[in-house]
């Protein structure tokens, strides 16, 4: 994957049907989003081993990711989930949620996946700065060769904006911001900030 081949999947994904054609996302009103159509992409397009998700709330996302490769072990952490999550993310056989925090659970993950490599790691929990840069770096260790780290909410809210640029400075690899992906809803212009995305491809 090159970052020319995931701007294009971004492109796409602006003008993509909401939902992926599928029918149960397309009526989940999180589902306007065009980055969860970007991940749908990327993960129909890599095909991971594993996909590991950190700040799950709903399951939107998560659902996506599971609909684009469903031979792909998808596993979500959170220590609060939405209390839909269940219904959001039933349909997809290869989702696993795990309750706890994201970093703390990494053992719990090496554990589920063997010898199986993450090819795609979502950062959607706490957007402190320094909640991703352990994630990243409990996640590490099982990367594959290849692997996707997809960043929500660079920009906003804005009292941490500060803190997730410095991580994003620090964050490994070859990276592209894909602000446009998670643009603010029309219905909440002037209300919040305008959160932000972006994407590394990291190899070993």
């Amino acid at each position: 994957m090159t970052l020319d081949e995931l701007k294009e999947l971004a492109d796409k994904a602006v003008d993509g049907s909401v939902g992926c054609n599928d029918p149960h996302l397309a009526a989940l009103h999180e589902s306007w989003a065009p980055f969860r159509r970007f991940l749908y992409a990327v993960a129909m397009e890599i095909k991971p081993e594993v996909i590991v998700e950190c700040g799950v709330n709903m399951g939107t996302g998560t659902a996506h990711m599971a609909l684009g490769s469903p031979d792909t072990l998808v596993i979500g952490i959170d220590r609060k989930f939405h209390p839909g999550v269940w219904d959001i993310t039933g349909p997809y056989m290869n989702i696993v949620l795990l309750d706890g925090d994201t970093v703390a659970m990494a053992p719990t993950v090496k554990g589920l996946i063997g010898n199986s490599k993450i090819g795609l790691l979502f950062l959607d929990s706490t957007h402190d700065g320094l909640t991703p840069a352990a994630e990243f770096m409990a996640y590490r260790p099982m990367f594959a060769d290849e692997c996707i780290v997809a960043v929500d909410d660079l920009l906003g809210p804005k009292h941490q904006m500060e803190q997730m640029q410095k991580f994003w400075k620090w964050l490994p690899g070859e990276k592209v911001e894909l602000h446009f992906l998670h643009p603010v809803p029309e219905t909440h212009i002037g209300i919040i900030d305008q959160p932000g995305f972006g994407v590394s491809i990291v190899r070993r």
